[in-house]
């Protein structure tokens, strides 16, 4: 079964789009067709996801919930957040929108890459909101995806996405940690291996990674035990998403602060730096301090 590591390249019935926008943040715009199916297997981005549902119904599996949507719903996925979408109904289609806050920058709008970095660190808030209850969001989420969706006329109608961007980032981080409606289930496997996966997030935040005997003792299961199960549910063993994570996380911090390449591998859990210029190397193709210098 193909790692969550990325979302694979092709699914059945999705249509991948390239964005009409070349020069900045816009990473994919994509319309997925869906049939009813079951859930396959739950996978994450480094971007953050935007999605508006255009027609059908279904639920989103974010985590250990899973939250009922219909038509007219928007959908926000936070980067790194396990996550599956399934349809109940013929015909849902989903319009979805792909983008990082570091590279925000048009030829006429140049925000400051330190306030991006505090605006992404504050979002919080994901899941499905429907427009009847989250109004200013669900609107903050519809204008972007519907204009990416449309080749630009003009330069401006860059700008006019990017502003976009950024006023629904300012709206995430004003709003908390609310998560939209949805339901917990208490049952799902993905459930038994969330207190790893949250604290394995906090303490990154710290700057310190957790091993996988760690992140085993924090579901009370033997490591042995929790390495299948999250081999089951994330499609992958947990020391290369604990890597997975860390260097997307280095990625972020290259383009969103401007700290030595050395305080980043510190602060995403590395404690030998040979060791972070390798792996960073392998999965980017360049050296951290070529890829802040080609992406900025």
């Amino acid at each position: 079964m193909d790692t969550p590591q990325k979302e694979p390249d092709t699914l059945p019935c999705r249509f991948e789009q390239s964005p009409p926008y070349r020069n900045w943040s816009v990473s994919r715009i994509s319309s997925l067709h869906m049939k009813p199916q079951p859930i396959r297997m739950l996978h994450y981005h480094a971007e953050f996801e935007l999605g508006l549902c255009v027609s059908g119904e279904g639920q989103l599996y974010l985590g250990d919930r899973v939250i009922p949507y219909r038509a007219g719903d928007v959908q926000i996925i936070l980067p790194g957040q396990p996550h599956y979408n399934t349809a109940t109904a013929e015909g849902t289609v989903w319009h979805f929108l792909s983008f990082q806050p570091s590279e925000l920058h048009t030829a006429h709008l140049s925000p400051d890459p330190e306030w991006i970095g505090q605006l992404q660190r504050a979002c919080r808030a994901s899941g499905v909101f429907p427009p009847d209850r989250y109004p200013l969001l669900a609107a903050a989420v519809s204008f972007p995806v519907d204009a990416a969706l449309r080749p630009p006329t003009g330069p401006f109608d860059e700008d006019s996405l990017a502003e976009g961007l950024l006023h629904l980032l300012v709206l995430l981080s004003r709003t908390g940690d609310d998560s939209g409606s949805g339901t917990h289930t208490a049952g799902a496997d993905i459930g038994k291996i969330m207190p790893a996966l949250t604290g394995f997030s906090q303490a990154l935040d710290r700057g310190v990674c957790l091993t996988v005997p760690q992140m085993a003792a924090l579901c009370h299961f033997s490591p042995s035990h929790f390495r299948r199960i999250f081999s089951e549910r994330m499609g992958q063993h947990p020391k290369k998403y604990i890597l997975s994570v860390q260097l997307d996380r280095a990625a972020q911090l290259l383009l969103s602060t401007a700290l030595p390449v050395g305080e980043i591998c510190r602060q995403v859990g590395f404690t030998d730096s040979t060791v972070f210029f390798r792996n960073f190397v392998d999965r980017y193709g360049v050296s951290p301090s070529s890829y802040r210098k080609n992406r900025n």
